[in-house]
């Protein structure tokens, strides 16, 4: 039988290398540098990681993804078609408001 010392040695050990119960955040691709991708969390935090360790779909800049992060490791990571969409369009709506000529007051027509 197992003492109380192994046993939560065990749990310990598990716990530092499990993904299950992981949180997950999102994520964007910022960029890409020679083979890694550079992910940057909603929370600002930036996570580097070999460009395999994304969903294929997700091998771009832009990309939205769920990851699981363990101790700055990434876990798993998955791909959001519709919020990476959403926030395409957001930003395309932002280029385009900055882009309008500005029309000085009373020239309004």
């Amino acid at each position: 039988m197992f003492g109380l010392r192994p046993a939560l040695c065990v749990l310990v050990c598990c716990a530092l290398v499990s993904p299950v119960g992981q949180p997950r955040t999102t994520a964007v691709v910022d960029r890409f540098e020679a083979d890694r991708a550079v992910l940057v969390t909603d929370d600002g935090r930036m996570v580097t990681v070999g460009h395999e360790a994304l969903p294929p779909e997700a091998r771009h800049v832009d990309a939205v993804v769920h990851v699981a992060l363990a101790h700055g490791t990434l876990v798993s990571a998955e791909y959001d078609a519709s919020e990476t969409r959403r926030r395409a369009g957001r930003a395309r709506g932002r280029l385009d408001r900055l882009a309008r000529p500005l029309v000085p007051p009373g020239n309004q027509s």
